[in-house]
């Protein structure tokens, strides 16, 4: 008996006709009968496919889905490779949303026009950083905080920025779904490396008093600038099909809920952008996802919508903090367009745009005036570091007269 032979004899394989647990799940993303009917005989899935596709995501599964269709549309794609030990069994790389998406199909030709699935899993070519990070894909890793790393509680020194990005390190695997309590989406213009330490960061502060051991980052990928505003805009958009980022988001949090465990998230940025539509969507599927609480930080959304589209499907939001000067929630979000807010957005657009994360309102978590005062003085911006001092001693001297007025009340003078 060959070597292809005593393979085949050892994986046990099932046709999709008697499959019919993956024909339901198929069912409900939205697979129709009547294209599931041609392929019933003409797919057969191993043990070790049919663990793969059990595990996955509904976003995940249907990309990959679509790509097994295809197969049996063109059996032999450009893309695909032969195996050196057996022509007829083949690898291909699934395409979506870029030249291809980040999952490998290992399949096999037969007779009569008939495919088998032998594995599907991770094009470890494609995960964790890229170059260009325009190459990067939108998995999910775990993140562990590095062995005797402090938490961010306080603002930062210029020289202290080195240890910040070495206080998390990103696992080499991508997971397939949430696989801890906490979990954070990213914002624009971060590579893999530079979001799972921000977003360290940034849950730190949403949650003081966590002991936070490590953490899922469902990262958002950075296409470049103008390509990540147009992301943001197109989620906005309520005529427009969400983004690949929402959909993928979208079953993270059905999934989690499926499994009725208690997750706290932290969104930043395009990142709360991704999470409203990826709530409005579960929304118009009538999705409860009352074991989720979020923490949002420099919100790219509008927050009315965001606390409408949490609260009709049950997640809580815990905080809302973003720093005064930021352009991206005051203005972006349409958060705070007073006379006021347009001139201290527009005072720091510059820092938001080309600044460094201590210079930036927008990059570091916002902890107060006094402290991002404090960072701009590390950072050698004296002018910018009065001008919030500025803000801050007109906001105290508001708080002091509101505190007197309401004495005077209470005692009747």
């Amino acid at each position: 008996m060959s070597y292809q032979e005593i393979t085949r004899h050892a994986l046990s394989r099932s046709p999709l006709s008697q499959l019919d647990d993956l024909q339901q799940r198929l069912g409900q993303a939205g697979i129709g009968k009547g294209r599931l009917q041609t392929l019933l005989h003409r797919l057969s899935f191993t043990d070790q496919a049919l663990g793969m596709l059990e595990v996955l995501n509904d976003f995940d599964f249907k990309k990959v889905w679509q790509e097994i269709a295809a197969l049996c549309q063109d059996s032999q794609p450009q893309s695909s490779v032969g195996w050196w030990r057996d022509a007829t069994r083949r690898l291909t790389k699934s395409r979506y949303p870029f030249q291809q998406y980040h999952y490998l199909i290992s399949y096999q030709r037969e007779a009569g026009q008939h495919i088998v699935i032998h594995e599907i899993y991770f094009d470890m070519q494609l995960k964790g950083p890229q170059q260009p990070p325009k190459n990067e894909r939108n998995m999910l890793y775990r993140v562990e905080r590095a062995m005797g790393a402090m938490p961010y509680r306080q603002a930062q020194a210029a020289g202290m920025l080195a240890a910040m990005e070495g206080a998390w390190a990103l696992d080499d695997v991508p997971v397939s779904t949430v696989v801890t309590d906490y979990a954070a989406v990213n914002g624009m213009l971060n590579e893999v490396q530079k979001a799972a330490w921000l977003m360290g960061a940034h849950l730190d502060v949403a949650y003081p008093k966590a002991a936070m051991p490590d953490y899922t980052l469902v990262h958002n990928p950075t296409e470049g600038f103008l390509q990540d505003l147009v992301e943001c805009w197109w989620d906005k958009r309520p005529d427009a099909a969400p983004s690949h980022n929402a959909q993928h988001l979208a079953s993270a949090l059905r999934q989690r809920q499926a499994q009725g465990k208690t997750t706290q998230w932290l969104v930043h940025s395009q990142g709360a952008i991704i999470f409203t539509r990826a709530l409005q969507q579960c929304r118009a599927q009538g999705i409860v996802l009352d074991k989720h609480e979020v923490v949002v930080h420099a919100a790219g959304a509008n927050m009315v919508k965001l606390r409408d589209a949490a609260q009709a499907v049950g997640v809580k939001i815990i905080k809302n903090r973003a720093n005064p000067f930021d352009f991206v929630p005051n203005v972006a979000g349409a958060n705070d367009l007073s006379p006021s807010g347009l001139l201290r957005s527009i005072s720091m657009l510059c820092s938001v745009i080309g600044g460094t994360p201590l210079t930036s309102p927008h990059t570091l978590p916002y902890l107060g005036l006094r402290s991002y005062q404090q960072q701009l003085q590390s950072a050698g911006r004296p002018l910018k570091a009065a001008m919030v001092r500025q803000v801050y001693n007109l906001r105290l001297a508001k708080v002091k007269r509101s505190g007197k007025q309401l004495i005077n009340r209470i005692t009747g003078r």
